[in-house]
């Protein structure tokens, strides 16, 4: 075994889930190279295809078309038919991108579609921010999605909601964990303001 220089190589030791190294493995297989190589070559590429994707489109539209990728390369795994569970996928990741508020699911396709987006907008790192601040972005509609779906409330009655106290994420979550599953608390049905 040839040793490289300790600058030129690093060495990195990573947890991984045993599906993921199933198929890290498999592709290693079909194409004819170690695990460490398909592993560089992927990360490669990954990067190569987020500079391509930041190149061919504008800053905000790409972590977009980030996650609509993400879902459409899950949805080769997902339970049920693909044909009909992607597209209401990909419908969902554009409405939460946009802050569109998604009536409830009514068939098992749109409960299986949602579901893959919501998979999707987590691993493609849409939601990342969400968990890492103390405030709530009200010009990143994502956040205000993972809101509206952690309390089962709409996203417009998330922005009320900071409307009225703020987008510190304490205060938001305080109210909504006052809040019934119409979306709205007590106090905003009858029109009166909590006092604080």
């Amino acid at each position: 075994m040839v040793k490289r220089p300790a600058e030129t190589a690093a060495q990195v030791k990573v947890r991984m889930p045993k599906q993921l190294q199933r198929t890290i493995e498999r592709a290693a297989d079909e194409s004819g190279q170690t695990i460490n190589a398909e592993i560089l070559r992927r990360l490669e590429s990954g990067y190569q295809s987020d500079a391509l994707v930041a190149g061919l489109l504008d800053a905000d539209s790409a972590p977009l078309l980030r996650v609509i990728a993400q879902a459409m390369y899950l949805a080769r795994d997902w339970p049920g038919d693909r044909s009909k569970t992607l597209p209401i996928a990909i419908k969902t990741i554009v409405d939460t991108y946009f802050g569109v508020s998604l009536p409830p699911a009514e068939t098992e396709e749109e409960k299986s579609g949602r579901d893959l987006a919501d998979v999707a907008l987590v691993s493609g790192g849409f939601r990342r921010a969400v968990t890492e601040r103390s405030r709530i972005s009200t010009n990143e509609p994502h956040e205000l999605y993972y809101v509206a779906r952690k309390y089962g409330v709409s996203v417009d009655a998330v922005r009320r909601v900071i409307q009225r106290v703020g987008n510190t994420r304490n205060k938001v979550r305080a109210v909504l964990d006052k809040t019934d599953n119409e979306g709205a608390s007590k106090n905003e049905r009858s029109g009166t303001q909590a006092k604080e």
